[in-house]
Formats: C-alpha cells, sequence, structure tokens
C-alpha cells in the first residue's frame, strides 16, 4: 500500500468500465482522469447523460437518424472516431426513446401516422406500451404542457446536484477531512436542500415572495406536501426553510474562518469567506438548479421549430409540392445538424460545470499499457503447445 500522498497522487490510474459504459469515457477523460480516492464518473455519466439527451433532443425519426449515423461512425471510423461514433449513437437512440415518450416523429405525432397508429391501437404489436406514447407530449405547446415539461427538468436537476453533493461528502469522509466535511459539505447539502424548500414553497404561493412566512398562505408546496404530510404548507415550509439555510450558512463561515486561521500562508479574511459562502455557495445552489430548466426550454425549442416547418410544410401544399418537400427535408436536417451539436454542448455542460464542480477534481495520470492502443491493427496474444 502506497502512503506517501505525493507518490499516490502521481501513481497512473487505469479506468475499468464495462464495454458500454467506456463509451462515455471520453467526456470524463475531458475533465481529466479520476484520482486515486474519487469514484469513476464514467458510471455515473453513462446513466444521466441519456436521460438528458434523451430529452433535450426528443423525437422518435430524428433519435433514429442521429444513431444510425453514429454507427456509421463506429463501425467504419477507428481509434477516437470510433468511440465518438458510439456516443453519438447511444445519444441517438436516448433521443428516439425521448421522442417515443412525447410520441413526436419529426414533430408530426405518432398517431398521424398509419403505421403507428395499427400498432398502437387495441390488438396493435405495440398497445401494452401505447400509454407511454405522448406523456410527455409537446404537441400543441399549451401552458400546462410548459409547466410539465419545466417541473420534470427542475425535478432532474435536483437529483443530479443532490447526488453531486452526496459524492463530495463521500470525498472527505475518504480523505478523513473532518473539517471539510462537517463545516462545508454536510451544512451545504442541507442548506442545498432549504433552498429547494423556499423555491417550492414560492411556486406554492403563487409566487407572493414578500409575504411567503404569512399563516394566510396554507396552500400545499409541490413536493414536500406529498412527501411529508398535509401539515407541510407553504408558511410553515418557508420558515422552517429560512432557518436551516440560515444555520448551514453560519457553519460553512465558521468553517471557513477556521480554515484561515489554520491556513494564514492562503491569504485568507473574513470578506472572502462571507462572500465566498453567500455569493458562492447560496446564489450557486439556485443558479444551477434554475440552469436545469434548459432541458426543458430546450425540448420545447426542438417541438417549436419542427412545428414551423411542418406548418410550412403543410401551407405549401404537402406531399405534392416541391417547394413543400424541401422545406420539410431542408428543415428537418438543418434543426438535426445544428441542434443535435447545441444539445450535445448543454448536455456536456450540465455535467461539466453544474455536477463536477460540486465534487470532481480529476488530473491523475492515465496508466499506459506495455501495448499501446492500436488504430489499424490490432495485437492478440496466443498460446501455442508444442508436442514431443
Amino acid at each position: 500500500e502506497i502512503t506517501d500522498p505525493e507518490i499516490r497522487r502521481k501513481t497512473p490510474v487505469l479506468l475499468t468500465n464495462k464495454r458500454w459504459i467506456r463509451t462515455f469515457e471520453v467526456i470524463t477523460q475531458s475533465q481529466g482522469i479520476p484520482r486515486r480516492h474519487e469514484l469513476d464518473p464514467t458510471p455515473m455519466i453513462a446513466i444521466m447523460w441519456p436521460i438528458f439527451y434523451g430529452i433535450l433532443f426528443a423525437d422518435l425519426a430524428h433519435g433514429l437518424l442521429l444513431m444510425c449515423f453514429g454507427l456509421l461512425f463506429k463501425f467504419k471510423g477507428q481509434g477516437t472516431l470510433s468511440r465518438w461514433g458510439m456516443l453519438i449513437a447511444m445519444s441517438g437512440g436516448s433521443a428516439a426513446v425521448g421522442g417515443l415518450f412525447t410520441g413526436e416523429f419529426f414533430g408530426f405525432h405518432l398517431t398521424e401516422f398509419a403505421i403507428f397508429e395499427s400498432l398502437l391501437h387495441e390488438g396493435g404489436a405495440l398497445h401494452s406500451i401505447s400509454w407511454l406514447v405522448g406523456v410527455i407530449s409537446v404537441a400543441e405547446l399549451t401552458f400546462e404542457q410548459v409547466i410539465i415539461i419545466l417541473k420534470v427538468s427542475i425535478f432532474l436537476g435536483i437529483v443530479h446536484l443532490v447526488w453531486a453533493f452526496v459524492l463530495r461528502i463521500r470525498t472527505y469522509i475518504k480523505e478523513g477531512n473532518k473539517a471539510a466535511l462537517f463545516f462545508e459539505a454536510i451544512p451545504n447539502l442541507i442548506m442545498y436542500f432549504g433552498i429547494v424548500a423556499v423555491m417550492m414553497a414560492a411556486i406554492g404561493s403563487s409566487y407572493d415572495i414578500m409575504n411567503i412566512y404569512s399563516r394566510t398562505h396554507t396552500e400545499a408546496v409541490p413536493w414536500i406536501t406529498i412527501l411529508v404530510g398535509d401539515w407541510a404548507v407553504v408558511w410553515i415550509v418557508s420558515r422552517i426553510a429560512i432557518v436551516v439555510v440560515i444555520g448551514s450558512i453560519v457553519m460553512m463561515i465558521i468553517g471557513g474562518i477556521l480554515h484561515n486561521k489554520k491556513h494564514p500562508e492562503e491569504g485568507g479574511d473574513m470578506a472572502s469567506v462571507m462572500m465566498e459562502v453567500l455569493l458562492g455557495k447560496t446564489v450557486e445552489g439556485l443558479s444551477h438548479t434554475i440552469s436545469y430548466a434548459r432541458i426543458g426550454i430546450m425540448l420545447l425549442v426542438h417541438a417549436a421549430l419542427l412545428l414551423t416547418v411542418n406548418n410550412a410544410y403543410v401551407q405549401l401544399g404537402g406531399i405534392g409540392s416541391p417547394g413543400a418537400l424541401a422545406i420539410i427535408i431542408g428543415g428537418n436536417l438543418g434543426i438535426m445538424l445544428i441542434e443535435g451539436l447545441i444539445v450535445y454542448i448543454q448536455a456536456l455542460r450540465l455535467h461539466l460545470y453544474e455536477f463536477f464542480t460540486k465534487w470532481y477534481d480529476g488530473g491523475s495520470i492515465p496508466f499506459k499499457k506495455l501495448v499501446p492502443e492500436m488504430i489499424y491493427n490490432k495485437l492478440v496474444w496466443k498460446e501455442k503447445s508444442f508436442s514431443r
């Protein structure tokens, strides 16, 4: 067992993931190889990336086309290009599944196509899953649909961020850093729960922020009332939450002061601690949660663009008009190319800036095998027995 921290830091790390998880190592490597005491984030990316991309780019037809495009690179490309091709293919597959949930096929509802209608209708081969089609509908872009989509996005963001905070707690436990554990990581997680509770209470009060603590606000708090009981109404939850947030802030400020006394060489002072906790931790928790609304917003943008293209196609005469065909084909290709890239950037951003920054450092030296990775050739070692 290596005990010298400097030697441990320089010890190469080899990622050993299963084959389908290995596809997402290209994202992990963009942030650096995990240190020895850190968990490899690749399996977590393998769970959340398809969910994010599937909602951001939810369309059955676009997803299937993107998957085929990725598989082309996977089997025809070499080395890094092949790995990226598999990532594109898996992203396309998740978008196709997301398209099933939204019920979209090139922006049209699945039931508008005779083949899908027959499959989903009673007695059809896919009737058993017909209830899934359009469960997150964007067909009409009504206010209710928009709110549901944004709720799903924020919920995913809360789960993702809480996961990151828990992983940071685990990291400090592994390091034996009790001061950071009890005065930074745990209070930060508790404060985040308080911030979420205040946000939910604000929604429950119909955004009556100034009077949110008034006893007149006896409305239910979204999610919280369902989880803890009918007593959790707006005015009670908001009062408890603000006490929790203030208490957590005080704990983190104390932790910052103790850290500065222990490490005076870093030049920290009381003002910097206050700024970091009040503006850094508190505002960051709120802004990063809201940042996940981009998942729903991009889905709505995707649906709105396809709706515009499809309306133009119908107005120009449909399938019998060359102009209409040019609009529908060119529009879909343009949306796929441009928005497919934008969606990739957004999904990557949610991992690198919202998730990784909470707990992950990376920066280890990657382990290099004696036999280098071959691009055009492959070495296979075989044992051969000789008979006497």
